[in-house]
């Protein structure tokens, strides 16, 4: 029988719902849009699989976008994907990544969780979820490196996680990702030297990059906790049978597994959230444009207006959560959409045809207040050019302004970094 990770055991369902299988690789979800996995299992991946049987996932997520870390190869601790969601994962607890002051928990002899879907050192099929126990080898800047004496990960495992516990107040304890597997020096699995990816190195590109805030704990390396700052228990809820996983439905794409019962404010690096009562919304302001309305004039050879537009939204209270912004056809329609919830707020280019608009924007802080704020765009097409003449492109009359010089501007908003996800309609 196939034994998965070398000296594993099959998981129980629930036990460990944030490890997926993605295109024969594993992987983790981060964030209920994001996973995490290892670049070289490459970035053509379709779906996401939950559940300990791949082949019988109990819910399978369509793929929006994969990326890999630009240069991306083995043994350096670059070996690093990641894959947004069509659509958000609800009802599964997705792992906090190692950040700030957790670091300094990962050290030597620091004792492993390593969790995937793969073979083992001789036979088997990949497709159902094992874990085992280990302990921390060695930490560098861009890897880990785990004792694989008794217990090793092998071929289909790449991509998938690697847990350790660092304490909380109360002398409780909570469950981080520290690493996401990678290859090992040996073709045999169970010999040789596996390399982990140190994930908490790669936190920033992972998160300017897929535009999703994987640390609501921390703003960069300092401890900043937002309400959404919530502990990961280290123990996680186990439930016998999938079935009873389920949240009042029968099918199995349906089948969720229980949040933590009672998730307190973490404060596992300083005092846990806490902010009076917040009652103003946020501020929204359309860097370089002013006015509510403008007007544009396409140039001979132009067949849409290329918009860079920049937002700055902050909030005093609470923090801004989301910024939503739509562009609205004549008819209502919306066109684009795109849930922004990374600062700095914007578009870096959005192509907008002939034709007249409306950009709606629309901000809301964790205490749920909400503004918005809208803009008319009036997009003409190109005066008709005569034989022999030069076309001229047409000046926007006062109280508009011509857009292509409107650069994106990078403010360091205090607003949190969070979700960033766009759709064409």
């Amino acid at each position: 029988m196939s034994q998965g990770i070398t000296g594993g055991a099959e998981t129980q369902a629930c036990e460990w719902p944030a490890v997926v299988a993605l295109g024969g690789c594993s992987g983790t979800l981060v964030h209920p849009s994001l996973v995490v996995y290892a670049a070289h299992c490459g970035t053509a991946m379709t779906e996401v699989r939950f559940g300990t049987d791949s082949g019988a996932a109990t819910r399978v997520a369509e793929v929006s976008v994969c990326r890999a870390y630009p240069g991306a190869q083995l043994g350096d601790g670059s070996d690093l994907a990641y894959c947004v969601l069509r659509e958000p994962v609800p009802g599964i607890q997705p792992a906090r990544i190692l950040a700030g002051c957790e670091v300094a928990a990962l050290s030597p002899g620091t004792a492993a969780q390593i969790v995937g879907f793969g073979v083992d050192t001789t036979a088997g099929e990949f497709g159902t979820q094992r874990a085992v126990s280990t302990r921390v080898a060695r930490v560098t800047a861009g890897e880990l490196f785990l004792d694989s004496s008794e217990a090793d990960t092998c071929r289909g495992d790449s991509g998938g996680p690697v847990f350790i516990e660092v304490p909380s107040a109360g002398g409780s304890s909570e469950l981080r990702l520290a690493g996401v597997t990678s290859a090992g020096s040996s073709g045999e699995c169970g010999q040789g030297v596996g390399h982990y990816v140190n994930l908490s190195a790669k936190l920033a590109w992972l998160e300017s990059s897929s535009g999703i805030d994987v640390t609501p704990c921390f703003a960069g390396e300092a401890w900043q906790p937002t309400p959404a700052c919530l502990t990961v228990p280290g123990a996680p809820p186990v439930v016998a049978d999938a079935e009873d996983a389920s949240v009042g439905q029968n099918s199995a794409a349906d089948r969720s597994c229980p949040m933590a019962p009672g998730a307190e404010l973490s404060s596992t690096c300083g005092a846990p959230f806490a902010l009076p009562p917040d009652a103003e919304p946020p501020m929204i302001e359309l860097v370089g444009i002013p006015g509510d309305s403008l007007v544009y004039q396409l140039a001979h050879g132009e067949q849409y207006l290329a918009l860079n537009l920049a937002l700055r939204v902050e909030d005093d209270g609470w923090g801004v959560e989301q910024v939503d912004i739509t562009l609205l056809g004549a008819d209502g329609t919306p066109l684009f959409e795109r849930e922004d919830q990374v600062a700095p707020y914007g578009i870096e280019e959005l192509r907008v045809p002939p034709g007249a608009f409306e950009l709606l924007v629309q901000a809301q802080d964790y205490a749920s207040n909400s503004s918005s704020r809208s803009l008319k765009l009036q997009v003409m097409s190109p005066v008709a050019q005569d034989a022999g003449c030069t076309v001229t492109r047409q000046r926007p009359s006062r109280g508009t302004a011509a857009l292509t010089g409107l650069a994106l501007s990078s403010l360091l908003l205090s607003a949190r970094r969070r979700r960033r996800r766009s759709r064409l309609c």
